[in-house]
């Protein structure tokens, strides 16, 4: 799969990623650090990419705009921490994978995940 991580993403989960085997792109090495989330959302489409974040922005945008792309995996909680959230992407890929591949807004938390698939009506 490919993934563009958000800004405040830490780059080391792009290398846990792409040691699997997956594509990952920083979003500061492809637009500015101050670039829109449209922006993120625009780049991510045309690329066949699937977000990776914890802003709650990308969810909001993609559920009101009646879109089917990109994918998006929100991760909420505090604790920003690549291998964390390389551990709960493993835990749950078997869940997310197909979602993600046909169109979906994912949210991981510590003890929980919910796929919803897009488009969101």
């Amino acid at each position: 799969m490919k993934f563009l991580l958000d800004v405040h993403m830490p780059p080391k989960l792009a290398r846990l990623l792409y040691g699997l085997g997956h594509d990952c792109r920083l979003a500061t090495k492809v637009t500015n650090e101050s670039a829109p989330d449209i922006e993120l959302v625009e780049i991510a489409k045309s690329n066949g990419e699937t977000i990776l974040t914890h802003d709650l922005d990308f969810g909001t945008l993609l559920s009101f705009s009646g879109a089917t792309r990109p994918s998006v995996v929100i991760f909420r909680f505090q604790n920003i921490n690549a291998d964390i959230f390389f551990t709960l992407l493993e835990a749950n890929w078997a869940a997310m994978e197909t979602p993600l591949e046909n169109g979906a807004i994912v949210v991981i938390e510590p003890t929980s995940i919910r796929i919803r698939n897009l488009p969101i009506k």
